[in-house]
């Protein structure tokens, strides 16, 4: 009975606290939200998918959900002396969202226009095995940095047919995509930088290709959709730079400690977690290796003036008791074209951390984007990840 009464008084107390106690009040407080959707060239885009979010009360929420009409119009009807903020996209264009504001009373709130980029174009393919059968029946994906074409459910993918063939409905015109096939399970093979203009693709499945993930890769974070991402990559192979270490000495991959020796480049910044969190692993595969030729060189990305940022990397230097160089990179403020100012020949960077494997004749071999380490067995593949790459590039001959 006391269980019951309280929970009588805590929907009580929830329904005061929006303004309203019976169905007329609640009407009463009740006002339109109308906004459009347009392109990129200001025309109005109908059937885009339309969601209000009400951001204030016990907890955010989805409101209600609707589509753009034929003129790209929408429209709600939400309660009156709340926060809310409209996010619209998905399937055939790309994600936005408005401002947020506060619905007052008695009023009609006029969203800004949102603009969204459409997804036009569209391209189809076939998937074999090597020795030339059609990949049957397997599940496939596909995305663009700022695009999840046709919003594909991870826990249902669609699958190609019993030919091996493949649809893909919606693509950005102007922005590369990845395309992917699971040929067993826990098992990715990728294929990057596609060419949405491109209307038939064919991919052959190769075993040396395939990237094994761990097996709680869907409820760790989609990993698949991050290594799908991982796009950077080293002009003709290589990377060079000449940057100072925290004594002002000038570090270069052309100095006589780095000869013959394979080298792990960690790109990084204090600030970010997932570098936190990688560079007690480094530290340890460097005591593991170093002894076979394994160097490391930390270049980290900072927050503030150059006094903040030189005091940010020596505290990372004390607090881990990091045994390889670190050396100023650039201001974090500066984006990502600053790190590929600061590293000559590294293209497309794309996030921290961002660790290059380079073998023993200077040949960028691998670069890995993203630490994960959330559940036991990410932790556990992540960090074989690494020391494999570790083992390839001290494995490499030395050429003459």
């Amino acid at each position: 009975m006391a269980r019951r009464l309280l929970t009588i008084i805590l929907i009580v107390t929830a329904v005061s606290a929006y303004g309203y106690s019976n169905k007329e009040d609640k009407e009463n407080n009740k006002a339109v939200i109308k906004g459009m959707i347009v392109d990129n060239e200001g025309e109005e885009v109908s059937g885009v998918r339309v969601v209000c979010y009400r951001l204030s009360g016990p907890f955010p929420c989805d409101v209600e959900r609707t589509k753009t009409d034929s003129k790209g119009q929408y429209q709600f009807e939400a309660l009156t002396n709340q926060t809310y903020e409209i996010n619209a996209g998905g399937t055939v264009c790309t994600y936005t969202n408005s401002k947020k504001f506060d619905l007052k009373s008695g009023e009609m709130y006029q969203v800004e226009n949102l603009e969204v980029q459409l997804a036009i174009n569209s391209c189809q393919g076939t998937v074999f095995f090597e020795d030339g059968k059609p990949a049957s029946n397997l599940p496939y994906g596909y995305l663009s940095e700022s695009f999840v074409s046709a919003f594909i459910d991870p826990m249902s993918p669609p699958k190609t047919d019993e030919n091996g063939q493949f649809r893909i409905p919606y693509l950005l015109p102007d922005e590369l995509f990845s395309f992917w096939i699971f040929p067993k399970e826990n098992t990715l093979c990728v294929w990057r930088k596609l060419d949405p203009n491109i209307q038939e693709h064919t991919f052959t499945v190769k075993p040396s290709d395939f990237i094994e993930l761990p097996s709680d890769w869907l409820r760790g974070g989609c990993t698949h959709h991050a290594i799908a991402r991982q796009t950077t990559y080293a002009e003709d192979s290589k990377i060079q730079f000449s940057l100072p270490d925290l004594h002002g000495n000038i570090i270069s991959l052309h100095d006589q400690r780095f000869e013959n020796k394979a080298i792990l480049v960690n790109i990084y910044g204090s600030w970010c977690g997932g570098c936190q969190q990688e560079i007690p692993y480094l530290i340890d595969f460097k005591n593991k290796y170093q002894k076979e030729g394994l160097e490391i060189v930390g270049i980290a990305f900072e927050r503030g003036s150059t006094k903040e940022r030189l005091q940010a990397i020596k505290e990372t230097a004390q607090k881990f008791k990091v045994n390889y160089p670190l050396l100023v990179g650039g201001f974090k403020e500066e984006g990502n074209g600053n790190v590929e100012a600061s590293i000559k020949g590294l293209k497309e960077f794309k996030g921290y951390p961002t660790t290059l494997y380079i073998d023993r004749n200077g040949i960028v071999k691998h670069i890995q984007t993203g630490f994960w380490i959330n559940t036991e067995p990410h932790k556990k593949w992540q960090l074989n990840q690494i020391e494999e790459n570790i083992q390839r590039i001290l494995e490499e001959d030395i050429e003459k």
